[in-house]
């Protein structure tokens, strides 16, 4: 009997703004409804589809981005419960585009307060 080829995916949240495509890396992108962070993985093996959402999650963030979830009360206290839920998963990461010498030298726009 043939082995059937497992072909991971990613999962993308439909909230997600200008999101990844992969597609450089002809990896394909499936957007749903995430619980936590922007990004997770799945893997399809035959007709079967094993997700792993509830295990796996990436958060993107712009330095702007998280900025604002930290300098208002309303957006911080949104960003802590993502975060909280996050850490439940076997792997949560927040993941800030931008390099650690723009944020040190506050190359974005917003203050913290």
């Amino acid at each position: 009997m043939p082995r059937t080829k497992s072909i991971p995916f990613i999962l993308r949240d439909t909230r997600e703004q200008l999101g990844y495509t992969f597609a450089d890396y002809g990896i394909e992108v499936v957007d749903m409804e995430l619980n936590t962070g922007d990004y997770s993985i799945a893997v399809r093996k035959g007709d079967e589809i094993t997700r792993y959402n509830n295990q796996i999650s990436i958060e993107r963030k712009t330095p702007e981005n998280f900025v604002s979830d930290l300098s208002t009360d309303e957006n911080r206290e949104r960003f802590e419960e993502s975060v909280i839920k996050g850490s439940k998963l076997k792997f949560y990461a927040i993941f800030i585009e931008g390099s650690q010498v723009d944020i040190e030298n506050q190359k974005y726009e917003g203050r913290i307060i």
